[in-house]
């Protein structure tokens, strides 16, 4: 039987039974051939055996070959390669075999004989010297911090250093005793890849030791002191002077990377050090002391990972990066490592005018002459458009046109056009301000023999091409299908000429939409102050202090309004109610006001128009309406209209606390999104204020539960754990005590003890994760019991925690959990509707959620 396998250029072929006698391994110098012969002691029917080239450029890959073995069955793998390849024998022989070097001619014979392996063959010797080493080095006396990267003192870093100078020492004393029987290429390839392996264990632990050589009082003189004589030293000259392949080219950038920082006094708040301009010095560097593979391995690695990576990404284009690029591209030989970098360079090219990333600052000169940068723009939506005079260009232009018309008179709306000098045009009529006030510039480049900047930046490689950009100039649309951008076709720019620039022009009017915030309404005395943010500035109304009163709120459609009448008196909500005929639960919006209508539409909840059809039914939204998202007080605003709509048709709206609720309510802001934060800079306010009991949203919110029960189903964020199932309190106790302290009242510090429970990040109510990230035991399943019990309910519904796309039922449907990826257009609902549970989605689909058994029923 004869198994052909082909993968990376290399030919793999499986014999089960076949021999390979010496003469045809001599006839066939190009082959590699591993030969594998076991007794019934071998307990394993297959092996698994990783190839790869042995000139792989940066990251090996290796194909992994599951190698049939039968009792008294030998199997031989026959491997063709053009001069070495790397084994990996880490799954039979143990992690010191992960990178076995063989060439040309070599034949294996592996042995299992009585629970042990014996090697023979051509090339044997390279096996040989690995066992005898990693025999060796386990006589070796370990560090007591067996962490590899944590230095916790002075001697930690000292025997950490010792033991890897003891191995190396094993190493060379190791390959002296086999260096007549291998061949030059073998010897200087093991040599240099395993010292330099661990030489970039010692850099790595050297680099956590001067970072914290503050701590252990080592100025940088005894830093240098200990780098010249610790890493300049004969291994460091044999590294330098070798030019061969490469596997651990880390080492090599790792060297040079600490060589400039000990320049700079090992000061990594140098701003040298936190620029681009530092990579500039390592490659100046590394050419002066490298050759070679290693040379081009060390700059692939630069230019990659550490540049179009590190920073191409992060400012969207890097002159110094970019100017490296060209240089590198003009270096004579070593062709793979080019094609390698060109290709991650293309990538990341899409990656930054994709969804999400930070795009390039361009400075270009306009019509007059005068140099205009992206970042003037910061505040506003950009449509910036690359164009050239072919039809398809002007046919673009002409459609931008007719969207800019519907935007004439918003100020934060600019249309950036973009082309080649040669395309430029005097500019006969100027527009006038009063018929249109969007931004809008005629920008240009040279068109000379290399590609502008802004071109490669933006990745522009046909015209016409668009890129929306949000108020912070990150790319709203993917431009690519690479997978790290998360590529669909919701998030897919649509091209305007196809629609006329329907679809365009609405995902304009959403971002601009975006902008905008609030109103934050506080009272003083006899008035009410309503705040507002335009264009990232703060308006304030003052009306008299009357009720009704009656204000509108953005949706998250341009020049889409809800109306909104406050609440008369605000008063504590329930904790517990009868059985519904219907009930509609979900949680986690987070600010997607898209998501959250939409969900509330296809449910049935509301129409078009935000007005309640949901008749006698309850709404019960399960926590976390804060946070993340960039309409969380139209959201707020909008399920408070909901709540009087509601209970003037003889339905309800039930809204639990989560720990987002909660954490804004006390001032913690950790994961607002910045167009909160801008909110709160330029209104004044801090984290506490803006939701204080003095504004309206804080105060009404300060009503609402963390935990309530309708008819036989307890609603709660995170869960109930085993210490607040301890607590002998009821579900009115509980709301009481987090209604205490959410309103700082002193009555709170009398209930210590509940407290250390009601808001602690693991056991609170709104916390709690424990149903989700403990294994489904005996002893979940019993706090799970024991809740159902106390409260008298069968079911219990949760949110905070996603553990699918859809609604999912744990536990025997014990638990059901309503959290869903809203964010990513994955959104649903849990109806519950006589007694029956189902799943509604976004589109409308309505299914059951037990195909058969219903929850089950509380012990009596």
């Amino acid at each position: 039987m004869i198994k052909s396998i082909s993968s990376i250029g290399v030919l793999f072929i499986i014999c089960i039974g076949i021999t390979v006698d010496a003469k045809h391994i001599k006839e066939k110098k190009t082959s590699v051939y591993i030969h594998m012969d076991c007794d019934a002691s071998f307990n394993l029917d297959s092996v698994k055996i990783g190839v790869e080239d042995a000139k792989y450029v940066l990251a090996p890959k290796f194909n992994y070959i599951k190698l049939p073995l039968q009792q008294n069955r030998p199997a031989d793998l026959k491997l063709e390669c053009d001069s070495g390849l790397l084994i990996d024998f880490s799954h039979l022989l143990g992690k010191d075999f992960a990178f076995i070097f063989l060439e040309q001619g070599d034949s294996l014979n592996l042995k299992y004989r009585n629970g042990k392996f014996q090697f023979s063959g051509i090339g044997v010797q390279k096996l040989d010297l690995i066992n005898e080493w990693s025999i060796a080095k386990q006589m070796l006396k370990k560090p007591k911090n067996q962490q590899r990267h944590k230095v916790k003192s002075v001697s930690d870093f000292w025997d950490w250093h010792y033991y890897l100078s003891q191995q190396q020492s094993l190493l060379i004393k190791i390959l002296r005793k086999y260096k007549n029987s291998l061949s030059p290429l073998a010897q200087n390839y093991i040599e240099a890849n395993e010292l330099a392996h661990l030489e970039y264990r010692k850099l790595i632990r050297f680099e956590i030791f001067v970072n914290g050589a503050s701590k252990y009082g080592i100025t940088s003189d005894s830093l240098d002191s200990i780098f010249d004589h610790e890493f300049n030293t004969p291994t460091t000259a044999l590294l330098t002077a070798y030019s061969g392949w490469i596997r651990d080219h880390v080492y090599y950038y790792s060297y040079i990377r600490m060589l400039v920082l000990k320049s700079h006094r090992y000061n990594w708040e140098d701003p040298f050090m936190k620029s681009a301009n530092r990579k500039v010095r390592y490659v100046q560097t590394a050419k002066l002391r490298f050759q070679g593979h290693p040379l081009h391995a060390m700059l692939t690695l630069l230019l990659t990972n550490s540049g179009l990576k590190e920073h191409t990404i992060k400012d969207g284009y890097t002159p110094q990066i970019d100017s490296l690029l060209k240089d590198f591209y003009l270096l004579p030989g070593f062709p793979e490592y080019k094609k390698f970098v060109k290709a991650y360079e293309n990538k990341i090219s899409g990656w930054v005018s994709g969804k999400g990333y930070n795009t390039y600052d361009f400075s270009l000169p306009d019509e007059n002459g005068t140099v205009f940068k992206r970042s003037n723009l910061e505040g506003k939506i950009v449509l910036v458009n690359f164009w050239d005079r072919n039809p398809s260009s002007l046919e673009m232009n002409e459609v931008l046109r007719k969207i800019q018309k519907n935007y004439r008179n918003d100020t934060n709306l600019a249309f950036i056009n973009i082309t080649s000098l040669e395309n430029k045009t005097p500019h006969k009529k100027k527009r006038n301000p009063r018929y249109n006030q969007t931004t809008q510039k005629f920008l240009y480049f040279k068109n000379d023999d290399e590609v502008a900047p802004v071109l490669k930046a933006f990745n522009v490689t046909t015209y016409p091409s668009l890129y929306l950009l949000d108020e912070n100039g990150k790319s709203l649309y993917n431009q690519t299908d690479f997978s790290s951008v998360q590529a669909s076709k919701e998030n897919d720019f649509p091209d305007p000429r196809k629609d006329n620039g329907k679809a365009l022009s609405k995902n304009i009017g959403e971002q601009l939409v975006l902008l905008n915030d609030g109103p934050y309404i506080f009272r003083d005395k006899d008035s009410l102050q309503l705040h507002y943010m335009r264009s990232q500035q703060k308006i304030t109304k003052k009306v008299n202090h009357t009720r009704p009163f009656e204000f509108t709120v953005n949706s998250d459609q341009y020049l889409n309004e809800f109306h909104v009448s406050l609440i008369d008196s605000v008063v504590p909500s329930s904790g517990v109610y009868d059985q519904q005929e219907k009930t509609l639960v979900l949680s986690d919006i987070e600010g997607n006001f898209k998501a959250f209508k939409k969900l509330l539409i296809s449910s049935k909840v509301i129409d078009e128009n935000f007005e309640w059809i949901f008749g006698s039914g309850h709404l019960v939204f399960n926590g976390d309406m804060f946070d993340r998202g960039k309409q969380v007080t139209e959201c707020l605003w909008l399920i408070y209209s909901l709540e009087q709509k509601a209970k003037a048709a003889g339905g309800a709206v039930h809204f639990i606390l989560g720990n987002h609720e909660v954490m804004n309510l006390l001032g913690d802001s950790r994961y607002m999104d910045n167009k909160y934060k801008r909110y709160l800079e330029v209104s004044g306010y801090s984290e506490g204020e803006y939701m204080s009991n003095n504004s309206e949203l804080g105060h009404w919110l300060r009503s609402k539960n963390v935990i309530e029960k309708i008819g036989s189903v307890l609603y709660v964020h995170g869960g109930i754990s085993p210490q607040l199932n301890k607590l002998n309190l009821s579900i009115d106790s509980i709301n009481i005590i987090a209604r205490l302290c959410l309103n700082s009242s002193p009555l709170a510090k009398s209930l210590s003890d509940s407290l250390t429970v009601l808001l602690n990040s693991e056991y609170s109510p709104f916390w709690f994760r424990g149903y989700y990230t403990q294994e489904k035991n005996e002893t979940i399943t019993q706090t799970i019991d024991e809740t159902r019990n106390k409260f008298g309910v069968s079911t219990i519904v949760t949110g905070h925690t996603i553990m699918a796309d859809t609604i999912n039922v744990h536990f025997g449907g014990k638990v059901i959990n309503v959290d869903t990826y809203h964010a990513k257009g994955k959104s649903e609902a849990l109806l519950i509707e006589n007694d029956r549970f189902f799943r509604i989605s976004s589109t409308g689909q309505k299914k059951e959620l037990f195909d058969s058994d219903q929850p089950v029923a509380i012990k009596e």
